[in-house]
């Protein structure tokens, strides 16, 4: 049996870290606020340290438009 990868599958970079997972799904999901935070909230429990800060920076770069949902998401980490 063949496996057929979708054209925006195929162009995603292959990167099984956990960081790069939940980076895939926020941007799929963006497109919906409420989605868009319930996501973001599962990602900042799935991640640690150096990761959880680069998410924070990449989301606040790449979704202006969630800033409001960002923020409060990482409330409660104010280390970072």
């Amino acid at each position: 049996m063949q496996r057929y990868l979708s054209v925006e599958t195929a162009n995603l970079d292959i990167d099984p870290s956990m960081l790069s997972l939940c980076k895939n799904v926020l941007l799929r999901v963006s497109s919906n606020k409420k989605l868009f935070a319930r996501e973001l909230r599962k990602s900042i429990k799935h991640l640690t340290g150096d990761d959880l800060k680069h998410l924070k920076t990449w989301c606040t770069e790449r979704f202006l438009q969630h800033a409001e949902v960002i923020e409060s998401a990482f409330l409660p980490y104010p280390a970072i």
